[in-house]
């Protein structure tokens, strides 16, 4: 394309530069002569003909200056570098927004990875609570069964001991006679006996106390023989029913556990593709933008081209 050049001519403004120089060189003229008179001179005329050709000069130059913008070329050009401008900043603004979806894209992601890992290590610190619930209740469980046992056996010896009747005992040297004085001395069963109760009554000196007490023993040691191994079968099937419906509490807390970690996660990861995809969405707009900018930034940059000979040195 050819360059544009100015259509009108320039002779007048070819003058009045032309009359003007001549008038500059005039007036530095008369201002060297002044200046060399300035003893008879007064200072206010040779400061009278600076200024008054510094006046001229500006004069020029802002006549000159406006004629040039009134010239429809240079109209045309200052509104295609007006569009020219106007382009350059939507295309600051889509880069701006291009570099914004870049960094939002990032922005979602790590969100959504900080989420995620923090979801599950409340998952791992709630189940890590039922893991430790589930361990109590099995130690809870043997111990109510020792315990049970343990009453059983309590007993087993208690009832033992109370029907082991002093009126049936067959105890060496104490016969009818010393039997009834330990009756009637309130030591009725094996569950009475002991040396401080009997050493009191009369007739009990050490050998028939020790008689009393080796009785006493030896029904103990029956009893101890006869001890029950374990707690009744019906009694036990209540205590691991009990425990087994806690148990099951907890596996289902477990199960719920699972179900919500598992509900949540893909809500972490639907809501970062929600995020992402109105993300991508505003980045394509930006791009299609980015683009219908570029080709008019570039049809600009050639319109402008044949404007470049346009300048205010080269309008006179």
């Amino acid at each position: 394309m050819d360059t544009i050049r100015f259509n009108r001519d320039t002779s007048r403004e070819r003058r009045i530069v032309r009359y003007g120089l001549i008038a500059e060189v005039i007036a530095l003229l008369a201002v060297l002569v002044l200046l060399i008179l300035s003893r008879v001179v007064p200072h206010w005329l040779t400061l009278g003909v600076t200024f008054l050709s510094m006046g001229v000069l500006v004069g020029i130059a802002v006549y000159l200056f406006i004629g040039y913008r009134k010239d429809p070329i240079v109209l045309e050009k200052r509104t295609l570098l007006e569009t020219a401008g106007a382009a350059d900043k939507e295309a600051k603004r889509s880069r701006a927004g291009l570099d914004r979806a870049t960094a939002l894209r990032r922005t979602i992601a790590n969100e959504a990875e900080v989420a995620t890992k923090s979801r599950k290590a409340e998952h791992e610190r709630r189940m890590a609570s039922l893991v430790g619930r589930r361990s109590t209740l099995k130690t809870d469980q043997e111990q109510e069964i020792e315990r049970a046992l343990g009453e059983l056996r309590a007993l087993h010896m208690s009832n033992g001991l109370r029907g082991a009747l002093i009126a049936d005992a067959k105890i060496s040297g104490v016969g009818p006679g010393l039997k009834q004085r330990l009756i009637s001395g309130g030591i009725i069963s094996a569950a009475n006996v002991s040396s401080v109760t009997i050493s009191g009554l009369p007739g009990f000196g050490e050998a028939k106390v020790s008689a009393v007490m080796g009785w006493r023993a030896s029904v103990e040691a029956a009893l101890r023989a006869a001890l029950p191994g374990a707690i009744p079968p019906e009694q036990e099937a209540g205590i691991l029913q009990k425990y087994a419906k806690l148990l099951t509490g907890i596996q289902e807390e477990e199960t719920t556990a699972d179900r919500d970690l598992a509900d949540d996660l893909a809500a972490i990861r639907q809501q970062e593709k929600n995020r992402q995809a109105a993300n991508d969405q505003e980045e394509a707009e930006h791009r299609e933008r980015a683009s219908v900018t570029a080709a008019k930034q570039e049809e600009l940059a050639a319109r402008l081209a044949p404007y470049s000979a346009i300048t205010f040195q080269c309008s006179s």
